[in-house]
């Protein structure tokens, strides 16, 4: 046996000698990153991810192309590698990986669908698999060949920081892998297609991801399987660099340099059976094109007669094209049968071959989902002005993605393009920026991540990091946005001198780069003011580089309160574009009505002002993330219908489509030249969300401008006007909402399109358009510029209400029609509030209005409710209205007489009740649904409930929360403690009347139950940033469930006095199973809902009563309106600073670091009664929003002297010595009985800190 072993062995060493070796071309591997030169088995070999912290651990992209002339391919063949890990992750690590998708897209490789025609394709991935810290693992091949799924995994747990060789061999009937020689495992497969594999990766999968941190040496590809004696002789480090079959070649000695051997792939196919199909690139094919197809029969015997199958059919299975065909095999030359099939409808459709013999069995078979969509011109022939992008690749410009977002932390980042001081890697961006341009696209090239040579993180942080994960694995301390590149650069010089070099090599191919992604999260640790530094460096080095080029900022993922702060420090005119990542919370329409969107409109409108230019708004991430689901499978599986995912929300199939079509049209219609890239929730699958993104492409990509357009309150109206085009419309209205609505228009009928892209046609009557709206959008084509709705339905009430208060309004009715009409109406009451209108029924003359008076009795409880009206004419066509008002019940807290001390259980004997939260109305999660039985929901008030006593005193509020609960499973402060049993606090002690719903100076604290059977302390977690809260919790469990009892106080100078308004709530967690996924079952809240932690207007009001319970009665919220302090004045060392109606906007000031800054301030009371004591000023000193000094001081002349509108001026000063070459912001603020004042509008205003200006200490 020994001597066959020799024998063939010298055989193979004698072919190596024979051979005239690899006669390939010289081709570099496209690496994302700089690889980093280290020892190897052979001489040298290469880190492909390298250890700096300074980069992105998690991804890498080492790609070069297979198909079209593939390298990697052949019915027979062999893969030869080494490696050693470096740091080792949980995750395996991809050392090698072939595939024919990206992204989920696949590339037909000249049309040529493969035997695994869907998910996840011919594929072929080497990995490494961790299974104990800190590196022992197994080595696994797995992936598709010819349609078979294989998967092999070594036994032996080996060290994978140690190295060792891989081989994988394959042929006809089976696939090997070996490990340092030995055979470790067989898989049968029957064929391969790998020659129609585009995407060839190295050390990361085709995603970037999952990479391999550590070495690889010696990687080799042969067109032949190799012999079990040969693939030890590679383990054994004999050179085989010589074998006739090789055909990739990288030794890895400090080059990604490679020797490749490509073939033909008609010389590849040759003797294979093959069907094409033109289904378009990435098979996104055109509506109303013909598909061409071809069955393609290598040559063969003739006398067997065979018959094609070939059918098309809908995602639902509907069958919309079917044809066959009867075909032999020719002796001398391949035969080949001819299909066509158009396709005019907008879907996802299914194309199906099957290939039988005489005896009816299936011999060949390809089928592939694929999706028709609207027809769009050539990329090339779209101009630069259409606001369709994506990211971060080419993969969705078939969908009409003009700009593709070049955002890629591991890739693209400053740190990846300059990983040492002037030394650049633009190998992996040129290629992007290439691929990108030869679509017919364009770049926008997000810069981020500085390297770490350039950070301004210090050593000692970086040493302070952890070097190993919870899981025991070692880590690169730093890496990625955890250390250095989140930091900006220690020399603004260094930056600049980057940009320099980047804007010169890519002037006139990248038209318009980013300044960070998401400064305002952990993506950038540092100040607003340095953001700022680093974005108008930015702007003057690239207009002086490259002018024409386009700088979009902003980049802020809270993009109201990120913007507010960096336009307060002139970032507006350091951006072309301001970029915004509005990700849907909620529907669009609802944002757009009373959100965040909204108030950016209103914010952008102003900053346009100041600025005296439009400010395009380039949302470049947006969206929700996909379900496949249909609602009632979503809701059942995660009991809402939106659920969280990817760090924002996820929504069942239907609604996610609407959503992310309706928050780009209506960004579109913020101002000029807006852009919309729905990536970061979304895959460009072959799904109906790409439909609706190509569609959307084929109204907007020749927009000149959008705006939005009157349709009804619950409904949103965009039109767009476009470039003239022959037989294209010029205006384009899209509507989508609800409720009947009516539009004036002569025409007799509108063309137009659905949300897909289908046709659609509407008639007018009586020279009105009425349509019914849905949530999915319609587009209405070549609409007059005057298009609008008529509001049927007006409403005229309070935006604010009183608890159990008689108000009065009027309902108004417009007749759209050219005939008296009688309408029906109705009113749909909150719960607990009454609406009586005079009349339930009205006839409206032509065209004519007719109120109706209405009166309504307020609800008991407080926060925001809504409100529906409606009225229906005599076809049934439903008109809808609704309103939302604010409404406010006060409640008395009693005082409590006697001491508490709040680690004593006894002193707690006598504290009054303050509610009972027992029923199903407090149920924020996991409310029962009948028709979701099997759902873990709330099972009564034995499973979770519980009774709250309290009561105040001058040190505090004293809360007594006994919980009933069934099993208790307590949470963990480190980590999300609502996520199992645990008690949240809402508190807010200081804006007293001042209700504005926003989570401005409050608290959200989680209280974690102690368990044990005496009274002990309980863990708590603050979950917001302090505002000076403190508590004392303590608790222990009992029969039924556990108790915790405590102490809120705040500012240790304030204590709480009679009248006083407070809000206060509480919520308990219940986890009954710590191992489920989602381990919280449900929760209950006292008044409010799941949102009291983003919003504060559902919470409970009280007032301190001044007695017990029942003994003080509520307060009128109206008396809060009587005093009204208004800032007029501000002195700096007698210069003036700020000067209320001023158009001068803020001013700086400088002042001597050497004395003393003193500040005169001038009010006046514009209400009709003065002030009560106690009552203070306070001044708030800030660097970079941080508070560096500042102080409270009572007024010499007291409040109560305050008289309407006679001034009142008052001095203080401060030392800021300390200080001297910083510049300042200056804020004053003003409360009384806990009430803050706005100091702006004659205290309307929400602003209850005033921002007067800056002062420059020298």
């Amino acid at each position: 046996m020994n001597n066959c072993i020799r024998l063939r062995k010298c055989l193979a060493l004698l072919f190596c000698c024979l051979s005239t070796g690899l006669a390939g071309a010289d081709e570099n591997v496209i690496c994302s990153r700089e690889p980093e030169t280290v020892p190897g088995v052979k001489g040298q070999a290469l880190n492909f991810v390298t250890s700096d912290p300074g980069m992105f651990d998690w991804g890498n992209r080492s790609t070069l192309p297979n198909a079209p002339r593939p390298f990697f391919c052949g019915p027979s063949g062999t893969v030869s590698l080494w490696f050693k890990g470096e740091f080792i992750s949980k995750e395996h690590g991809v050392l090698m990986e072939l595939g024919t998708h990206r992204d989920g897209l696949f590339t037909d490789c000249d049309g040529i669908i493969p035997a695994r025609g869907d998910w996840p394709g011919e594929n072929f991935t080497i990995a490494i698999q961790p299974k104990k810290a800190p590196g022992d693992g197994n080595v696994a091949v797995w992936g598709s060949a010819g349609g078979t799924d294989f998967g092999i995994t070594s036994q032996n747990v080996m060290d994978l920081k140690s190295w060792h060789h891989v081989a994988v061999t394959w042929q006809p009937g089976s696939m090997k892998l070996f490990v340092d020689g030995k055979l470790a495992g067989s898989s049968a497969v029957k064929s391969n297609d790998f020659e129609l594999c585009s995407y060839f990766h190295l050390a990361g999968n085709l995603w970037g991801g999952n990479s391999f941190n550590g070495e690889l040496d010696e990687i080799m590809i042969f067109s032949r399987s190799f012999s079990p004696e040969e693939i030890a002789s590679l383990a054994q480090k004999e050179d085989l660099a010589g074998d006739a079959a090789l055909s990739f070649y990288m030794p890895c000695d400090g080059s990604v340099k490679a020797k490749v051997e490509r073939r033909e792939l008609e010389s590849v196919l040759a003797g294979k059976t093959i069907f094409r199909a033109g289904l378009g690139k990435l098979r996104f094919a055109p509506a109303g094109d013909p598909i061409q197809m071809k069955l393609t029969l290598p040559q063969g015997a003739p006398e067997e007669e065979l018959s094609a199958d070939l059918s098309i059919s809908t995602e639902e299975g509907k069958t919309v094209f079917q044809t066959s065909g009867r075909l032999h095999r020719d002796a001398a030359k391949t035969v080949d049968k001819n299909f066509s099939a158009t396709i005019d409808r907008c879907g996802i459709y299914r194309i199906a071959l099957s290939l039988k013999g005489a005896d009816g069995k299936t011999i060949f078979a390809r089928s592939a989902a694929f999706a028709v969509i609207s027809k769009l011109p050539p990329l090339a022939e779209i101009p630069d002005s259409s606001p369709c992008g994506f990211w971060s690749d080419t993969t969705r410009t078939p969908l009409g993605t003009k700009w593709i977002r070049l955002w890629d932390a591991s890739a693209c980042s400053w740190a990846a393009l300059e990983p040492q001081k002037g030394k650049f890697h633009w190998d992996y961006l040129d290629s992007l920026v290439a691929d990108v341009k030869s679509c017919g696209a364009q770049p926008v090239l997000c810069i981020t991540g500085t390297p770490r040579w350039a950070s301004s993180m210090s050593k000692q942080e970086l040493d302070s990091l952890n070097k190993t994960n919870a899981d025991g694995y070692s880590v690169i301390p730093g890496a990625g946005w955890a250390g250095t590149a989140a930091y900006p650069p220690a020399k603004m010089s260094d930056f600049e001198s980057f940009l320099r070099q980047m804007f010169k090599r890519y002037k006139g191919k990248v038209p318009a780069y980013e300044c960070w992604n998401e400064p305002d999260t952990s993506h950038f640790k540092g100040s607003a003011e340095e953001y700022v530094a680093m974005l108008k460096t930015m702007y003057r080095v690239m207009k002086e580089e490259d002018p024409d080029a386009i700088l979009v900022g902003g980049v802020g993922s809270g993009y109201p309160p990120w913007n507010a702060k960096i336009f307060g420090m002139g970032a507006g005119g350091s951006m072309d574009a301001l970029s915004i990542h509005p990700y849907c919370m909620l529907d669009p329409i609802v944002d757009y009505h009373k959100g965040s969107l909204g108030q950016f409109i209103t914010f952008l409108k102003a900053e346009e002002a100041k600025l005296g230019r439009p400010l395009p708004v380039w949302a470049d991430e947006l969206g929700i993330v996909y379900s496949s689901m249909k609602k009632e499978e979503f809701v059942k599986k995660h009991g809402a219908d939106t659920a969280p995912a990817e760090g924002v929300l996820m929504t069942y199939k239907e609604q996610s489509i609407r959503w992310d079509i309706t928050m780009q049209l209506a960004l579109l219609a913020i101002g000029k030249d807006s852009k919309v890239f729905p990536g970061g929730t979304n895959n460009a699958r072959y799904n109906d969300k790409s439909v609706a993104f190509a569609a959307l492409a084929k109204v907007a990509s020749f927009r000149k401008s959008a705006h939005f357009f009157t349709v009804n309150d619950q409904s949103l109206g965009v039109m767009i006007e476009c470039e003239v085009r022959k037989d294209e419309p010029k205006r384009i209205a899209a509507v989508c909402g609800s409720g009947s609505v009516v539009f004036p228009l002569e025409a007799p009928q509108v063309n137009g399109m659905d949300m897909y892209g289908n046709p659609v046609e509407f008639k007018t009557e009586d020279g009105l358009l009425k349509l019914t709206l849905t949530a999915d959008v319609i587009y209405l084509f070549d609409v007059p510029a005057d298009f609008a709705g008529i509001q049927v339905v007006s409403l005229k009430l309070p935006k604010d209400s009183k608890a159990n208060q008689r108000l009065a309004g009027e309902l108004t009715v417009t007749n759209p029609y050219k005939h008296q009409e009688a309408f029906c109406l109705e009113a749909k009451a909150p719960e607990g509030w009454k609406i009586e209108m005079e009349k339930m029924t009205v006839t409206v003359e032509p065209g004519g209005r007719l109120s109706v008076p209405m009166t309504m009795q307020s609800g008991p409880s407080t926060g925001d409710v809504e409100m529906q009206f409606t009225a229906t004419d005599a076809k049934g066509n439903v008109y809808p209205s609704r309103h939302t008002m604010f409404n406010l019940a006060i409640m008395p807290m009693p005082r409590l007489a006697a001491v508490i001390e709040p680690a004593k259980e006894s002193t707690w004997r006598d504290v009054p009740v303050l509610a009972k939260v027992d029923s199903k109305k407090h149920i924020n999660i996991g409310q029962p649904k009948p028709e979701f039985p099997d759902m873990p929901h709330w099972m009564g008030a034995e499973d979770l409930s519980y009774q709250v006593r309290g009561g105040w005193r001058e040190d505090g509020i004293y809360l007594w929360i006994e919980v009933t609960d069934d099993k208790v499973f307590p949470g963990k402060v480190s980590d999300a403690p609502w996520n199992m049993d645990a008690v949240e606090l809402f508190v807010d002690l200081l804006n007293g009347k001042t209700l504005t719903g926003a989570r401005t100076d409050t608290e959200q604290i989680a209280v974690v139950p102690s368990l044990g059977t005496e009274f002990a302390p309980c863990e708590v977690k603050f979950c917001d940033t302090a505002t000076g809260a403190k508590v004392q919790f303590f608790g222990r469990k009992t029969e039924r469930g556990y108790i915790v009892a405590g102490r809120i106080f705040y500012r240790n100078y304030s204590k709480l006095r009679p009248d006083l308004w407070i809000g206060l709530d509480v919520k308990v967690d219940d986890c009954d199973d710590p191992a489920a996924k989602e381990t919280r079952k449900a929760s209950m809240t006292w008044n409010g809902d799941e949102d009291n932690n983003s919003r504060s207007s559902r919470w409970g009001r009280f007032v301190l009563a001044n007695g017990p319970a029942g003994d003080a009665s509520a307060p009128s919220p109206a008396a809060a309106d009587g005093f009204k302090p208004l800032l007029q004045k501000v002195l700096v060392n007698g210069q003036t600073l700020y000067e209320a109606g001023s158009k001068d906007g803020l001013k700086t000031v400088d002042v001597d670091a050497a004395g003393m800054v003193k500040l005169q301030c001038t009010f006046v009371n514009k209400g009709n009664v003065p002030g009560e004591d106690p009552f203070s000023v306070f001044v708030i000193i800030d660097e970079n929003w941080k508070q560096v000094s500042g102080a409270d001081y009572i007024p010499a002349i007291p409040a109560t002297k305050w008289e309407k509108d006679k001034p009142v001026t008052d001095t203080t000063s401060t030392d800021l010595s300390t200080l001297k070459g910083k510049t300042l912001d200056v804020l004053i603020g003003i409360y009384g009985r806990q009430d803050r004042f706005s100091l702006i509008n004659e205290g309307q205003d929400n602003e209850q800190r005033l921002n007067v200006g800056k002062i420059n200490i020298k």
